[in-house]
């Protein structure tokens, strides 16, 4: 059971937490949703893939990090911060913070201001290791700031990457993507369940469809979304290096 609390510098004042990625924390997961407020920098190192819940049909955007259940080839025991990539992911980055809502209109704020909350239960949280939250005259440490930045690529993109994925569905652009392959061990595995976008329907959009694409920002993450496709191959290089 979490126990979510606001974040303040008194309360927390002594807390630490333990940035390093592991599997003892729950991170060697195989894929991990990403937001459009990190395109740019997931494109480059990640496969770029959708997933389809199959309750509400509805597509969300992920990378993907392993070829099965519980592996994440990216994490890294040799790694000060336990990841391999030169990104991590917003959603593994933010640790055992999360983004809650709060009545700010006496501060001068609004009625549903963001606003960081910590999980207590985490285990994670120390008190005699890991990264500090506050600095010593309460100011926010280095690794707090990080935090934030992670909170608010997820606050900021949550909304946007959604409209995003309906337009690309609304414009039939996504579709199934089926791999089979076998690595150096002679190992094989089918992957399903996954969806890409279509490069060949992109290239051939009216130019209506490309100029609406484009009006809503969202021609380019289409581009880097196929381009990321050539990155199957570099984590097929990573899993047969680690056999």
């Amino acid at each position: 059971m979490t126990s979510h609390a606001v974040l303040d510098n008194i309360t927390h004042q002594s807390l630490k937490v333990d940035s390093t990625l592991s599997d003892d924390y729950g991170d060697n997961v195989a894929s991990i949703c990403i937001y459009l407020t990190e395109l740019s920098d997931i494109q480059a190192e990640y496969p770029v893939l959708f997933q389809k819940d199959s309750n509400t049909g509805a597509f969300s955007m992920c990378a993907m990090l392993g070829f099965k259940n519980n592996e994440n080839l990216f994490l890294d025991t040799e790694k000060p911060c336990g990841w391999a990539g030169n990104y991590i992911p917003a959603l593994l980055q933010r640790g055992p913070f999360l983004i809650g809502y709060q009545d700010q209109r006496a501060e001068g704020g609004g009625d549903h201001e963001p606003v960081i909350h910590i999980n207590a239960t985490s285990p994670r949280i120390q008190k005699d290791r890991g990264e500090p939250l506050f600095l010593e005259l309460g100011g926010h440490s280095t690794y707090l700031n990080k935090i934030t930045n992670s909170l608010k690529i997820i606050n900021d993109g949550f909304k946007v990457t959604e409209a995003m994925v309906k337009y690309f569905d609304k414009l039939e652009l996504i579709q199934p993507l089926n791999l089979d392959i076998v690595f150096n061990n002679n190992e094989q595995h089918i992957i399903n369940g996954y969806f890409t976008l279509d490069a060949e329907k992109l290239a051939s959009l009216t130019s209506e469809s490309l100029f609406e694409l484009n009006n809503k920002g969202f021609l380019a993450a289409a581009f880097q979304i196929v381009t990321s496709m050539r990155n199957i191959k570099a984590l097929i290089s990573r899993k047969n290096s680690l056999i």
